[in-house]
């Protein structure tokens, strides 16, 4: 970016998570004026707490992987999963040529990428509006998509599915292998895998009215449908009873239009994928990587730098809908299910076209 556009460029970035942190950090790096309203609060456990290998050339890229490598993180050997079968199935990180994935402190986390903008120049903003009108604003508000929104651009939605969501406690002595763990389940799956802190996350993936029944509604049915599993129960076995539960949303989306004049999303404000695909925070990331370019680029005068962009994410978007079609289709075993007679159903009435994307990706799914 030229002196003459860094100085007149100024980008405002709505929302402080790893999407609009990412952003903010390549924008101050690109050496335009950016400003990071985090108006978000640190909330309730998240559902997908592992990082795949392939995020260590992004976190390089911002100059934060020594941060991450300083801890509290543990390292993921590999994703487990017992899909289409009751036999586990073992996807190694070992093969990877980046390494192990990560098991993060989501807190610690966010709080490393937020203090990274700050430093590399990002004035960060707490609750309130920049003081100078910006030339350029970021959605990063996660699935509220609040920028988008305002412009009138609708969300499409391919599923409504939720996450239930418990972190445990664990035992003295017990152990947890340091891998991720998806297990199929009659109504829907379950996902684990362990917290830095001798803690376990599980979170159960399901569509509203099965959750949302009567007999379903208190930690004693999580508990129970737990306790029903065959894999993550003997997980769960070392550990103590879950804090409170949290109900969150989980399903895929997009918006139906990435960027506007003077916009564009990033993260999950522009499309959320399925947690399967072990994906949310690698594409949240690459997004706002990939999107800060786009800007500092269209400021030098590549008119069709944001274009470029929003193209990209909807060839990966398009993609991995084909995987997650292929994924669901093999499971057979719950052929009276709603949850999965409702995603068979899907899946042939929204096939969805193969799109070639630019990069090989390491990320597996079941």
């Amino acid at each position: 970016m030229s002196r003459r556009s860094a100085a007149e460029a100024h980008v405002l970035v709505v929302g402080s998570r790893p999407a609009g942190a990412a952003t903010a950090i390549r924008l101050a790096h690109r050496g335009v004026r950016v400003t990071l309203a985090a108006r978000e609060e640190r909330g309730a456990p998240h559902g997908g707490e592992s990082l795949p290998p392939a995020i260590v050339p992004l976190l390089s890229e911002l100059g934060v992987l020594p941060d991450l490598l300083r801890g509290p993180h543990l390292p993921s050997y590999g994703n487990e999963s017992a899909w289409g079968t009751e036999v586990v199935r073992m996807h190694s990180f070992m093969i990877s040529p980046h390494g192990t994935g990560w098991h993060i402190d989501r807190g610690a986390f966010d709080d490393m990428l937020l203090g990274a903008a700050e430093r590399a120049g990002a004035n960060i903003v707490l609750g309130g509006a920049p003081g100078r009108a910006p030339t350029f604003v970021v959605d990063a508000t996660g699935r509220g998509a609040h920028v988008a929104r305002r412009q009138g651009v609708s969300r499409v939605h391919t599923d409504h599915m939720i996450a239930v969501v418990g972190v445990l406690r664990e035992r003295p002595l017990a152990a947890c292998a340091r891998t991720s763990l998806v297990e199929a389940a009659e109504h829907g799956y379950w996902y684990s895998a362990p917290l830095p802190g001798d803690r376990l996350v599980c979170a159960y993936f399901t569509d509203p009215p099965l959750w949302n029944e009567t007999r379903r509604k208190s930690a004693d049915a999580f508990h129970t449908l737990l306790r029903n599993t065959r894999h993550v129960s003997a997980r769960a076995a070392g550990h103590n009873s879950a804090w409170s539960l949290v109900v969150a949303p989980a399903g895929t989306s997009r918006l139906a239009r990435l960027h506007g004049p003077g916009w564009l999303a990033v993260g999950d404000a522009a499309a959320c994928r399925d947690p399967l695909s072990s994906g949310g925070i690698y594409e949240a990331i690459r997004s706002g990587i990939r999107a800060a370019d786009a800007i500092a680029s269209q400021h030098d005068g590549d008119a069709g730098a944001v274009q470029a962009y929003a193209a990209d994410l909807e060839a990966r978007f398009s993609r991995d809908l084909v995987r997650r079609r292929a994924v669901y289709l093999r499971e057979r075993r719950f052929p009276d299910s709603p949850f999965w007679a409702r995603r068979r159903t899907e899946a042939r009435m929204f096939p969805h076209t193969p799109t070639t994307t630019h990069e090989k990706e390491d990320k597996p799914w079941p």
